[in-house]
């Protein structure tokens, strides 16, 4: 089983994922942004350079492989998979190819308001040393979160369409100190669906 961990960037979605692994011994966490880095170390200055790896088909067959591997590898797993999927076409070919290897997904989509989004955004410093590497990727997440916004509700719809694809959609508190457990809560709700 794959879970899914779907949402904007800022959402929660790693420190869900981490707490999952925590409460579910036997599961892995998979990163599949990591995928993205080795094409994009790989296709290095070449013409065909994408500037989001999600663009590349190689990074979706990739990823739906990789998910599938450790998938057989762990007997079941859960692999929990934290990744923003904004575009339905490279979800669905995503979550098309693992159901047609036979693995389950629970796509779950961590969701919060647009102003606790943007406070998390503006708030964050993936590079403590460096302020301008820090702001570049601040940029890239505003950019997306309009996109993320756009494609939120269909998603929904899309998702709970889908016959092997299980859909949740939890609401994310606001930004507080108390944010961990929150996540905490989520997921044991999350867990507890598993383990019942």
């Amino acid at each position: 089983m794959i879970i899914w961990l779907n949402g904007p960037f800022g959402g929660g979605k790693t420190t869900t994922a981490r707490l999952l692994h925590q409460q579910l011994p036997t599961s892995l966490i998979t990163d599949p942004e990591e995928v993205g880095f080795l094409l994009r170390k790989s296709i290095g200055d070449h013409p065909t350079r994408q500037k989001d790896f999600q663009d590349y088909p190689a990074w979706r067959t990739l990823v739906a492989g990789v998910c599938t591997e450790l998938e057989r590898q762990t007997q079941g797993g859960p692999i929990i998979a934290p990744m923003t999927l904004l575009r339905r076409e490279y979800a669905e070919e995503i979550f098309d190819a693992l159901a047609k290897a036979g693995v389950e997904v629970d796509h779950l989509l961590l969701h919060a308001d647009s102003d606790t989004i943007q406070a998390r955004i503006d708030s964050s410093m993936e590079f403590p040393d460096s302020e301008e590497r820090s702001e570049k990727v601040r940029e890239f997440r505003r950019r997306k979160l309009a996109e993320y916004e756009r494609s939120c509700l269909m998603k929904s719809f899309e998702s709970r369409r889908r016959s092997r694809t299980a859909f949740s959609c939890w609401e994310s508190p606001e930004v507080t100190s108390s944010w961990p457990v929150a996540s905490v809560r989520i997921s044991r709700r999350i867990c507890r669906s598993w383990t019942a």
